[in-house]
């Protein structure tokens, strides 16, 4: 299973971002969300593949590419939603 967020390191929401990651990191140590730039090729394939249309985003997914969440938008969430899923 893979938790990724997608964030443009240039964009006004970068503050928020980083304070979720910390905050996730630190409650949920033994958890992993990888970072990952949504203009990249990987990003650019899978914002395409969940049709995801706004950043930052979070996705969950197995490793068989099944979605098991995903959130959109300024409005990030709360961490134990994300911690569940990953």
């Amino acid at each position: 299973m893979r938790t990724i967020i997608m964030y443009r390191k240039d964009s006004d929401a970068i503050g928020p971002v980083r304070d979720f990651l910390g905050d996730f990191r630190r409650l949920y140590p033994d958890k992993k969300i990888e970072e990952l730039d949504p203009d990249s090729s990987e990003g650019i394939n899978l914002m395409r593949t969940y049709d995801l249309t706004d950043t930052p985003a979070i996705i969950s997914i197995n490793d068989d590419g099944t979605l098991n969440g995903e959130w959109c938008g300024r409005r990030l969430p709360l961490l134990s939603e994300v911690a569940y899923y990953s």
